[in-house]
């Protein structure tokens, strides 16, 4: 049995066996400490991208992202009115990211106007996450499905079997599947998402997780009309 406070030198002393068991071990310490706090996940394993300049970022140690990952571990109806460089697309991203690699057999939906935007989500934002964490050693496996237009709109973990799929807008959509997570992104811009969101509640009833999430485009859209309900008069 090896204790995890080996210092360097007596590190190096090991067999080649011993040292992959102790790094593989100290690997699975913090994996479950991942898979038990989101928040501990994104902040130690993310990396994002501008996608002005290019260049990969760590993720942002801002104290209202923390607050939003507790939300998204705690309740199963959240309305997030946003704007642009907030990262609110990517830390919801990152959590359906992490629902899918940590826990089996769930089935997340990012609805987007379109299908090519809902693809765009989980090729940039959770296949680009996963492909790209710190530790090198806890990517995990995974299938990836295309569009028509050869955008990755379908991911599938082997380990946990559970898959991230982007779908199109409308009621219907969802008729013959059972979420377990549903993103519906950008409802402002959706021309069907009262009828999406009629339809969404019910699995909210039976368990699953709803998100709305979207910037504003004026004052008839779903979160405009939930600000209004709790008095956010400025998100219009």
């Amino acid at each position: 049995m090896l204790a995890f406070d080996l210092k360097e030198e007596d590190f190096a002393k090991l067999s080649a066996a011993e040292q992959r068991r102790y790094l593989d071990a100290l690997v699975q310490i913090n994996d479950d400490d991942y898979m038990a706090d989101f928040v501990t996940f994104a902040e130690t394993q993310i990396v994002t991208k501008d996608e002005a300049s290019q260049k990969h970022v760590p993720w942002p140690a801002k104290t209202y992202l923390q607050e939003v990952g507790g939300f998204l571990m705690e309740e199963s109806l959240l309305a997030f009115p946003k704007s642009r460089r907030m990262l609110m697309t990517w830390i919801v991203a990152a959590f359906c990211t992490w629902r899918a690699r940590y826990f089996e057999n769930n089935a997340v939906f990012w609805q987007s106007e379109i299908e090519d935007k809902s693809a765009f989500v989980v090729q940039e934002r959770c296949q680009f996450m996963e492909d790209h964490l710190k530790s090198l050693a806890l990517r995990r496996a995974y299938t990836a499905t295309r569009t028509a237009k050869g955008v990755v709109g379908r991911l599938q973990y082997l380990r946990t079997k559970s898959y991230i799929w982007g779908i199109p807008e409308g009621g219907n959509v969802l008729r013959t599947y059972t979420p377990t997570n549903l993103v519906m992104d950008e409802t402002e811009f959706q021309p069907e998402a009262h009828e999406a969101l009629t339809a969404a509640m019910p699995f909210v009833e039976k368990g699953a997780k709803l998100i709305l999430l979207s910037s504003s485009n004026g004052p008839n859209g779903v979160m405009a009309g939930i600000c209004r309900e709790i008095g956010f008069v400025r998100f219009s």
